[in-house]
């Protein structure tokens, strides 16, 4: 098990595979620090936290002080209890792909855009989400990104669509399977 892991400065071509993250707070943070990455992948890791989380329980997060970054990687990992997921600025090449997650208190998926800069080529498929207090993908300033094959099951957020896309271009969602009532935005 790992505990905590923070903040490197350059760096390239990160696995983690089969890990189970444990008695953390963010398994995997990029907070403060400039620098760059390129190539950061966790595949088949696992964070279980407990139902009182912290907001800071998350599998990953970028406070958006590195410079370019680009080829995120998060496939068939299990996160049950965070917080959120993940917490990212603006990066190139994100994949988010074949993962579970259960019981996640704020946004599942948040990609926000905090400067001028923009996602690119961003895709979110086959994830299963059970269990969310808010919004299974909140995304700003994205120009390419896929949204397909995701269900969502027992939401229980206030807001009316489960996935959101703001100054998307180039943007396809489809083949979602989300709870009867709620809807999908892109605008």
């Amino acid at each position: 098990d790992i505990e905590y892991l923070n903040s490197c400065i350059n760096f390239n071509d990160i696995l983690f595979q089969n890990i189970e993250f444990s008695g953390t707070e963010i398994a995997f943070s990029l907070g403060s620090q400039h620098g760059e990455y390129d190539g950061i992948t966790f595949d088949g890791c696992k964070l279980v936290s407990s139902a009182d989380a912290s907001k800071n329980v998350r599998l990953f997060f970028d406070d958006g002080q590195y410079d370019n970054p680009t080829n995120l990687t998060i496939k068939d990992c299990y996160v049950e209890g965070a917080y959120q997921v993940i917490e990212i600025r603006p990066t190139e090449n994100v994949i988010i792909s074949g993962n579970e997650f259960k019981d996640i208190k704020m946004q599942n998926l948040l990609l926000s855009a905090a400067s001028p800069r923009v996602y690119k080529n961003v895709l979110v498929e086959n994830n299963t989400a059970d269990g969310l207090s808010e919004r299974f993908l909140r995304a700003a300033s994205v120009d390419g990104i896929t949204v397909t094959g995701n269900t969502i099951e027992n939401y229980n957020g206030a807001d009316s669509d489960v996935i959101k896309l703001t100054n998307a271009t180039n943007a396809v969602v489809s083949g979602n399977t989300i709870p009867s009532g709620y809807t999908v935005t892109v605008e």
